[in-house]
């Protein structure tokens, strides 16, 4: 079993429209949250939430408020 920290992040430009910087698609985004790995013999399971620490949107965007993370790894 093992505890862990994770940052992870985004950015993202604007797009271009037809020769044009379109206004609304930039993003830049920062997250932390710890997770939690355990192995039970040949299976491995990750979980873990991010939240955020920067959110820095150009116009009107949905962004999430939080993030989860899950995973399930076995060996064939």
């Amino acid at each position: 079993m093992g505890l862990h920290a994770v940052i992870s992040g985004e950015h993202k430009d604007l797009d271009r429209f037809r020769g044009k910087p379109a206004t609304d698609t930039g993003i830049t985004s920062v997250f932390v949250g710890p997770g939690l790995v355990a192995s039970l013999g040949r299976i491995s399971v990750e979980a873990g939430i991010d939240l955020p620490v920067l959110i820095d949107n150009t116009a009107l965007q949905t962004v999430p408020d939080y993030r989860v993370r899950a995973a399930v790894s076995l060996p064939f």
